[in-house]
Order: structure tokens, then C-alpha cells, then sequence
């Protein structure tokens, strides 16, 4: 019996070779981006009049600069895919 659990065990072991490769990601085409850049610019515009409506907030201040962030990592990605 207690061979049992051992060999029991034992199968619950994974070698490294019987995993499969994780697919490999597709990249990310100029439209994917765009769209992504558009969603972003929409969600920094709602922001913005939110800040203008409520006034400042830490949250919203941060909300905001991580927007302005993405926006410009979009638009170099996007420069850059369009060459």
C-alpha cells in the first residue's frame, strides 16, 4: 500500500519535456493599436471633465497621468509600426 501512494505521487509530477510550449502571442497589429489609442484618448477626455466637474482627486490625478502614459507609448508603438 504504501508503494500505491508513492507511485501515486509520483504521477502528480510534471517533467519540464511533457509540458507544452505556451503558444506564442500574436503581435499587435497598427489597427489593434489605434483602436486601443482611441479607447485610451475617450477615457482620458471622460477623465479630464471628471476633474473639471469634482476638482482634484489623487485617484483621478493618477488615473489621469496613467492614461497620458499609455497614450504616448501608443503613439511612438503606432509611429514606429507605421515606418
Amino acid at each position: 500500500m504504501a508503494d500505491t501512494k508513492k507511485n501515486d505521487a509520483n504521477k502528480a509530477v510534471t517533467k519540464l519535456a511533457d509540458i507544452d510550449k505556451a503558444p506564442t502571442q500574436h503581435p499587435i497589429t497598427l489597427e489593434e493599436m489605434t483602436a486601443a489609442r482611441d479607447i485610451f484618448a475617450q477615457d482620458l477626455n471622460l477623465a479630464l471633465k471628471e476633474q473639471q466637474s469634482s476638482g482634484t482627486n489623487g485617484e483621478l490625478e493618477a488615473r489621469i497621468a496613467e492614461l497620458k502614459a499609455e497614450l504616448e507609448t501608443l503613439e511612438r508603438e503606432i509611429k514606429s509600426s507605421a515606418q
